[in-house]
């Protein structure tokens, strides 16, 4: 549980970096922008490999693995 809530903490973090607290609206552009950044930043946790990284390259493996 303690892992959850740490990476909960640094996911909003990275969200407040470019949506400060107390922002009321954003626009559609600007969610997808901030989830694409997310899903491209290295995290340490990853071995220094971004979110869509690592997930496209399980999903790489598990194909060639199943074959």
């Amino acid at each position: 549980m303690h892992i959850t809530i740490g990476s909960n903490e640094n996911h909003n973090r990275l969200i407040h970096r470019w949506l400060p607290q107390g922002t009321k609206k954003m626009t559609t552009k600007e969610v997808a922008f901030i989830e694409k950044w997310i899903n491209n930043y290295p995290k340490k946790c990853l071995n220094y490999k971004s979110p869509r990284e690592d997930f496209w390259m399980t999903n790489l493996n598990l194909k060639f693995s199943n074959n």
